[in-house]
């Protein structure tokens, strides 16, 4: 018994089908339905090259042209389910799919939790329409992870930013950001005592919306120094002495002093009094008292300055 193409078994069976005497494709007899269509419009920014594909399950299985105006015309290859993938091929912006409204979705892992629509023989399915643009992170704002306690060490804890986003990280001390901190991790110091520790975070990411957010602040236990303002005695001439007068400070603060000259520190000037040389001439002189004391938040203050030194 020789085998039966299957191609041409079929054509014999639709020729058998056929009425007597009809012929094939002849007027009167059955033909085969049009394909449907998937039209739409895609919004899009003038940097963008934008396309549009349809999806059966997760495979690609049509494209579309876009005209210039954003409209397209897909033929679906078969009567089925479908939704429709807007992207970019200059890929600046992400792909979306199409989720019942003209915003769309961006999936990670294909079209899995898009919307799906029927496309049937002869169907026209209008109004698919789509947009391209930076997408909102759409993540919450992170959390600061870890006991506030001097000693001990602070963590910030992303969510959904860590896969997708690059980080620039400013901790803060009651709102003021401390040098240096722009690490996700943050040893608390005997500084903190006493004062409010947050961050702000600045994420950035391809497709995305720049985002800046600040955490909420968490609260280090620990006593406030109260100290005043250092006074500064002595003439403003070279050759002379000036002393740094503390003010009152509470019982117990030990001290330690800063000369600047016009804002900046004077090398090894760390001594209550500072001798005037020749080349602190024409400056203006300031000192910086710092308090401390076992228990409570360091105080720094910062005394007015002299005239310029003659």
């Amino acid at each position: 018994m020789c085998a039966v193409n299957p191609a041409r078994s079929a054509a014999i069976v639709v020729a058998a089908a056929l009425p007597l005497g009809a012929v094939a494709g002849a007027p009167g007899t059955a033909s085969a339905a049009a394909p449907g269509t998937v039209s739409g419009r895609i919004s899009f920014p003038p940097d963008a090259v934008p396309a549009v594909a349809l999806y059966d399950g997760s495979d690609e299985v049509a494209e579309g042209d876009v005209a210039p105006d954003g409209s397209y015309t897909i033929t679906a290859p078969a009567a089925g389910e479908y939704t429709v993938a807007f992207s970019d091929d200059g890929d600046t912006y992400l792909t979306r799919f199409w989720n019942g409204t003209a915003a769309g979705v961006v999936l990670d892992d294909g079209p899995d939790g898009a919307t799906f629509f029927s496309v049937a023989d002869d169907a026209q399915v209008a109004g698919i329409d789509g947009t391209l643009g930076l997408v909102p992170l759409g993540a919450t704002a992170p959390t600061i992870g870890g006991t506030p306690r001097v000693g001990r060490t602070l963590t910030l804890v992303f969510g959904d930013w860590a896969d997708v986003a690059d980080l620039d990280i400013v901790w803060r001390r009651d709102g003021v950001a401390i040098a240096g901190a722009e690490d996700a991790e943050y040893d608390v110091d005997i500084a903190d005592a006493g004062h409010r520790l947050s961050a702000v975070i600045v994420a950035t990411a391809d497709g995305y919306e720049d985002a800046t957010v600040s955490t909420a602040s968490v609260s280090v236990p620990g006593k406030r120094l109260r100290g005043a303002r250092p006074t500064i005695t002595g003439a403003a001439k070279v050759g002379a002495r000036l002393v740094a007068k503390p003010g009152r400070w509470t019982a117990g603060t030990r001290l330690r002093y800063q000369w600047l000259a016009n804002g900046k520190p004077i090398a090894r000037a760390t001594k209550s009094g500072l001798r005037l040389t020749k080349r602190l001439a024409g400056a203006r002189i300031s000192v910086v008292a710092t308090g401390y004391r076992k228990g409570y938040a360091l105080l720094a203050t910062t005394s007015k300055r002299t005239g310029r030194v003659r």
